[in-house]
């Protein structure tokens, strides 16, 4: 089976199938989805008895806000994903307009549950699409939380910076006849059997130009 991440990203569609057939029938879904949905259901309850919980919700657009990212030019980037749905989180329409607190997330400190969603799509579902959950080092993972949530993922690049940027940035041209379409963030999408391939970068302290 290939990756969840990469299954995710290339057919929402499939998840949230895969999810309903879980939901009539647990064991007619591989056992490795199975653990996956079982363990999504389980937060789901414990939030569904308190009201949505702020700390998943935020968690869950640093886990999976990537997958919805605007990356593709052409406009093919699945724009939602049935694990980022207001239900799926515990919360309701009606819920929208309270105020919340947004802690943990670092983009601001209180207002509308509706603001909070909205900046946590900028920041991790823009044209920009970053994931740091994965990186093994703490201290790695909260250096790039900090710069990019504050920020909402708008680096603040210098007209030096932008200036070398794009006189080492290949023609788009180039990009385009070798792998067939080009995105703009945090990689390229070759094609491989008609699925974007994300090519991820593993940015550290000091290697990312533009944001410390």
């Amino acid at each position: 089976m290939l990756p969840f991440d990469e299954i995710a990203r290339a057919n929402p569609e499939y998840v949230d199938a895969l999810y309903r057939e879980y939901l009539r029938d647990p064991a007619s879904v591989d056992e490795r989805w199975a653990l996956v949905f079982a363990g999504f259901d389980l937060a789901l309850r414990d939030g569904s008895r308190h009201g949505g919980s702020i700390d998943e919700l935020v968690h869950s657009y640093r886990e999976l806000g990537h997958l919805v990212a605007d990356l593709d030019p052409l406009g093919g980037s699945a724009r939602e994903h049935p694990l980022l749905r207001l239900a799926e989180l515990g919360f309701t329409e009606r819920d929208l307009e309270r105020i919340v607190d947004w802690a943990p997330f670092k983009g601001g400190t209180r207002g509308p549950l509706r603001e909070l969603i909205a900046a946590l799509r900028e920041t991790y579902c823009g044209t920009l699409g970053v994931e740091y959950l994965s990186v093994a080092d703490k201290v790695r993972r909260e250096w790039l939380q900090e710069r990019v949530e504050p920020r909402r993922n708008h680096p603040d690049l210098s007209a030096d910076d932008s200036h070398k940027r794009q006189r080492l940035s290949p023609p788009v041209d180039r990009v385009n006849n070798r792998y067939g379409r080009c995105a703009i963030g945090l990689g390229l999408f070759p094609r491989r059997k008609g699925v974007q391939q994300p090519c991820r970068l593993s940015p550290g302290p000091g290697e990312v130009r533009g944001l410390a």
